[in-house]
């Protein structure tokens, strides 16, 4: 949920050139405290920046692939995932230790 990415959300947020021209550049009216800090503008966009995550396979395995993303904050305000540069990795993890999922 965006909740849960909420201590990620710092990478990306505002006037970030990585936000130019895409609907979530710039800033809000409206005040808002993220990560603690008090803003007088609030960003209009935020972004995690690029993430890994991996998960376990066994050889053979049947794999299924489910990307969701649960949005149940306020109506001003809308959630977008970008899935890009998907790839295979053979190194294998551990789920909760090094996978990069909680």
């Amino acid at each position: 949920t965006v909740t849960g990415l909420a201590d990620r959300m710092h990478a990306l947020r505002g006037e970030h050139p990585s936000l130019m021209r895409t609907g979530f550049d710039g800033t809000t009216a409206e005040a808002c405290t993220i990560d603690g800090e008090e803003l007088s503008a609030c960003p209009r966009g935020a972004a995690t920046g690029w993430m890994e995550l991996r998960g376990p396979a066994t050889p053979g395995e049947r794999l299924r692939i489910a990307i969701a993303l649960y949005d149940a904050g306020t109506l001003e305000r809308d959630t977008v995932v970008l899935l890009d540069d998907f790839d295979w990795s053979c190194e294998g993890c551990e789920p909760g230790v090094d996978c990069g999922l909680q």
